[in-house]
């Protein structure tokens, strides 16, 4: 396991791949690598907390083994398989296509994300609250 603040605030980390064995990101484990842009996640990750990766907005390439039984990657996007629910939004180009097939965005999932315009496919039918806001500042600084 990778216990929250792990990474936190380490300004030259550019790329991290995640050992097989852990399961569980939790909140904050990256917070504040603000030159982070690629991250490979492990085929047993079951738990992907969204503030993980918070205030990291160069990151732009997730990888993931296509054998995760909870997870895929879609374009810019973290999607549980489960219930087809984009959970997590990679800080993105100015404009931010969501792929089409998702049914629900979560609470804090665009909460890296920079781009100036979104576009929300039809199959969209429900939007969690704050699921466009910033997450809640922290009480310690970078």
């Amino acid at each position: 396991m990778i216990e929250a603040t792990s990474f936190y605030g380490l300004s030259a980390l550019t790329s991290v791949v995640i050992p097989p064995k852990v399961e569980v990101l939790k909140e904050e484990t990256f917070y504040g690598c603000r030159r982070l842009k690629t991250v490979t996640l492990p085929a047993n990750l079951k738990k992907l907390d969204v503030a993980a990766f918070e205030a990291c907005p160069k990151l732009k390439q997730m990888r993931l083994p296509s054998k995760n039984k909870t997870y895929k990657i879609q374009g810019n996007c973290v999607i549980a398989k489960k219930n087809q629910a984009l959970i997590y939004a990679l800080p993105g180009d100015p404009v931010f296509q969501i792929p089409k097939g998702i049914k629900s965005i979560k609470k804090y999932a665009f909460n890296n994300c920079v781009s100036q315009t979104v576009h929300i496919p039809a199959s969209v039918a429900k939007i969690e609250g704050s699921a466009f806001t910033t997450l809640p500042k922290r009480a310690f600084p970078l």
